[in-house]
């Protein structure tokens, strides 16, 4: 519970922020996404952000990114805000390897992390 905000769990869906108007549901069904951060001098990919988005309730059930509902791509050295979404820019040898990247880093655990 959250005295500014009121009860942060799923259901319901509360804010997280100053709570006063304008504030966003945090734990959100849509709120489920995993990343891969590139900064600059990591080709082929230098500063970019490589996200994948899927809906679902972790209190159900573990969200395992194997059924992705969108993805985003963004080269941030150009892009800073993160506005244009560049993942249809992408050749498909590219996007194969950004997915199998994310997908080693998520399922990767101690040791065994690059």
């Amino acid at each position: 519970y959250d005295t500014a905000c009121g009860v942060l769990s799923f259901p319901p869906m509360d804010c997280w922020g100053p709570c006063v108007g304008g504030c966003y549901p945090t734990e959100s069904t849509s709120n489920n996404y995993i990343a891969l951060r590139h900064v600059k001098g990591s080709y082929p990919f230098e500063d970019s952000l490589y996200a994948v988005f899927q809906t679902g309730n972790q209190n159900n059930e573990n969200i395992e990114f194997d059924n992705v509902d969108f993805v985003e791509y963004f080269e941030t050295e150009f892009d800073p805000w993160m506005l244009v979404n560049r993942r249809s820019s992408l050749s498909d040898a590219k996007k194969q390897i950004l997915d199998r990247k994310l997908m080693y880093w998520f399922k990767c655990s101690g040791n065994f992390c690059p």
